[in-house]
């Protein structure tokens, strides 16, 4: 839809003169802008901070004290309970940890060519790739494997949620080189065993 602005004029408390200002609606994103000219003044208010789906971050997040075990550990705990703490709280803890997550390039995190640079490119990406793994019963890491500097794949056993063997899934790590989450082991993709 349209979005409307109001245009009231305001008195300069500096200098007296009168100028026009625009109103944006609290709900627009946009940065903050002042423009200055020929008795004009239009003030744009900054991009939020928030979330834009309106949730917190997860309570499972990167740290660079994690080993890339504890990291796939972290991310299968939270998949057991893939709905709490609120709807799609585990899922939204795998998209953290992808490697690919938030970026332009599109990923092979799911195996195949993939733009998961929206949270709602993965969540759609990951419940269909993966349906095993949410509300998953049990997991365990079979073994831990470095494959170079900053690389290992990390292999675990699955119990999906009735109870059946879902076998064993391969998650690909490599160490983010950049950004707040440098030194955290992160997900680069996840292969079925």
């Amino acid at each position: 839809g349209s979005i409307s602005c109001s245009q009231q004029p305001r008195r300069d408390e500096t200098n007296g003169s009168m100028t026009m200002a625009w109103r944006v609606p609290k709900h627009v994103a946009c940065r903050y802008a002042e423009e200055r000219g020929e008795g004009r003044k239009v003030r744009v208010r900054a991009a939020p901070s928030w979330n834009p789906q309106n949730v917190p971050d997860p309570e499972v997040m990167p740290t660079v004290a994690m080993s890339a075990r504890q990291a796939v550990s972290a991310q299968l705990l939270a998949l057991r309970q893939v709905d709490e703490p609120r709807p799609d709280h585990g899922i939204q803890v795998m998209y953290v940890f992808a490697n690919d997550g938030g970026g332009m390039e599109r990923s092979r995190y799911f195996g195949y060519s993939k733009d998961i640079y929206h949270f709602d490119h993965f969540l759609g990406g990951f419940r269909n790739a993966f349906p095993e793994l949410l509300n998953l019963q049990d997991f365990q890491i079979v073994d831990e494997m470095e494959t170079g500097p900053g690389e290992a794949v990390v292999n675990a056993s699955i119990v999906d949620r009735k109870g059946a063997e879902a076998g064993k899934f391969a998650f690909v790590m490599g160490k983010r080189t950049y950004g707040t989450l440098k030194d955290c082991w992160l997900t680069d993709r996840i292969e079925r065993g």
